[in-house]
């Protein structure tokens, strides 16, 4: 498909304020066209969807959507309190791709891994000319052990010690190592994202949730988005709002990324249907103030017009827990504030914050997960923090409960953020990223609200029902499934959109299950630095011969 969402905005299905405009691509062909919400000009019509081409990347796997098709009704295999697309759906519909996937899980039955990718699908999807890869951790030689030629130019940004990179990447000429310049104390370079160049001439671009290390993508549960296939531009294309935000992301990298900047800039970034959220290192203000961070999504998500049914009841789910700090001002008064933004049917802002959720795994979790104890390393939440933060936090909190999403024994190192009806499963928006829920991911105020200062760089994608219209009459619902349901809306067989039909679905397979389940009394979050924790692992082991293992570099 050719149509994209092109705007540093997003809208729901539901009706907007105003009329989206048309910008002209590719020789003014109507399939190329792009909705653009920046502006709002007169009305749109609706337009035949555009067929697949060669290079539409519709893998092997029979688990994938293809990226739009009709398929008739499904029964759901398995029980859930969660009405989802699949199950409630009589009527023939159309679904589309949202291009959202989870990392394959590698001890996990294939069942459960319906429609995830591993790091070497996506390595060798096509022949690569070289890439870039922006992200935190890298263990550089498991990295190159999934390439097809490990030869290729290999660019790597990272969060590591400099110096210990720089020794790392000696024995390999074709890797350069890049570390960001950090302009402020404790921050971090903590995105998560990569580009692929193909040899055909075509590239991708991926943003994610792991470390590019073997244990990230091993045994964690992580997702991922990935763009369609992008071709070079023609001498008509003109940049779309997802090229400028991206352009403006590596702006801030400085002359290190130039190259690269510039590369990506060659690309038609048109066939996008998402917006990019992302954080720098800063202390913003002026016009650059909703730039960057949480005032970025608060500037998004105040075009989006709530669903019906998530105006009636919804709710805000954040999963991981950073640094919050003693009193909940920070989360109340400036994230939740901005997670909360939204629209009515009416136009205006709405002015109730619905209820915020927090998904953190708790101690049991931990111990009976894949890794056992060593799941722990990826839950960076301090016992100091947790001791200040708990009368805020502990009626916010909820386990990891991932049974029928087939990642519960799999340890979150997903981020991800949205505003849904839990009894549907409808959802307003969904955001995947490489932020924590912390300050310095997010941004804090300072100078009385006249100034966000951000730490650390960070990078997510955010879509909304409003990103995959074809018109502003078409009624698209963005809804979560189950692994099951996800398995029964896979063809390889992909036909084509019927515009007659009424409905257009957005499934999207979310990582935890619904309805949330608070925590129990006596319950705690995974937390470093508390007593050690009582019990043996899932491999066997007490916490202190985990201990001892690993320092012995068995564990």
């Amino acid at each position: 498909m050719k149509r994209a969402l092109a705007t540093d905005a997003v809208a729901s299905s539901s009706s907007l304020s105003s009329s989206p405009k048309r910008i002209r691509t590719r020789d003014s062909n109507p399939e190329n066209e792009i909705i653009d919400l920046t502006d709002a000009p007169a009305p749109i019509a609706p337009t035949a969807p555009a067929k697949c081409t060669d290079d539409t990347d519709n893998d092997t796997d029979a688990t994938e959507i293809d990226d739009a098709h009709t398929v008739h009704s499904h029964s759901s295999r398995e029980a859930t309190p969660v009405t989802t697309a699949a199950a409630s759906q009589p009527a023939p519909v159309n679904y589309i791709d949202p291009r959202i996937r989870l990392v394959r899980v590698r001890d996990l039955p294939a069942a459960d891994n319906v429609g995830s990718k591993s790091l070497r699908e996506l390595f060798t999807f096509k022949p690569l000319e070289c890439m870039l890869q922006l992200n935190y951790m890298v263990e550089l030689e498991w990295m190159l052990s999934h390439l097809q030629d490990r030869s290729i130019p290999v660019t790597i940004v990272h969060g590591l010690d400099k110096a210990m990179m720089q020794q790392e990447a000696a024995p390999y000429p074709n890797v350069t190592v890049i570390k960001p310049w950090l302009p402020i104390a404790y921050g971090t370079h903590h995105t998560k994202a990569m580009f692929l160049v193909h040899k055909a001439g075509t590239a991708q671009f991926i943003i994610h949730t792991a470390n590019l290390i073997s244990r990230d993508f091993t045994f964690k549960t992580q997702g991922m988005w990935l763009s369609p296939v992008l071709q070079k531009k023609s001498a008509t294309d003109v940049p779309c709002a997802f090229e400028r935000d991206l352009m403006e992301y590596f702006d801030e990298y400085g002359s290190s990324l130039r190259a690269w900047r510039d590369r990506m800039a060659a690309y038609d970034w048109s066939p996008v249907r998402a917006v990019l959220v992302g954080s720098v290192p800063g202390r913003h203000t002026g016009a650059a103030l909703r730039k960057w961070g949480h005032l970025r999504l608060r500037r998004c998500l105040e075009r989006v017009t709530l669903p019906p049914s998530c105006v009636a009841d919804s709710v805000l789910i954040a999963q991981v827990v950073g640094s919050l700090g003693t009193n909940d001002s920070w989360l109340v008064g400036e994230f939740a504030r901005s997670l909360a933004t939204a629209r009515e049917g009416n136009g205006g802002l709405m002015a109730v914050t619905p209820p915020l959720k927090l998904i953190f795994p708790t101690v049991d979790d931990v111990r009976t997960s894949l890794e056992g104890w060593a799941g722990s390393g990826s839950l960076p939440f301090d016992h100091k923090n947790w001791t200040s933060a708990e009368p805020y936090m502990r009626p916010r909190l909820h386990a990891w409960e991932a049974t029928r999403q087939g990642r519960h024994r799999a340890v979150p190192h997903i981020k991800t953020f949205t505003r849904i009806n839990t009894q549907t499963g409808e959802m307003a928006w969904f955001l995947l990223t490489s932020a924590n829920l912390s300050k310095a991911a997010w941004g804090q105020f300072e100078k009385k609200d006249t100034q966000l200062m951000i730490r650390s760089f960070e990078l997510g994608v955010l879509i909304a029902p409003e990103s995959f219209k074809s018109s502003q009459d078409q009624a698209v619902t963005l809804k979560a499934i189950s692994p099951t349901e996800l398995a029964g809306l896979s063809t390889k067989s992909a036909k084509e959109p019927n515009p007659e039909l009424p409905v257009t679905v957005v499934p999207l397979r979310l990582p935890y299950d619904l309805p949330l389940r608070p925590y129990a009394a006596g319950e705690k979050p995974w937390t470093r630095g508390e007593e050690v924790p009582r019990g043996r692992d899932s491999l066997g082991d007490t916490f202190q011969q985990y201990v001892m293992k690993a320092m012995l570099g068995g564990g």
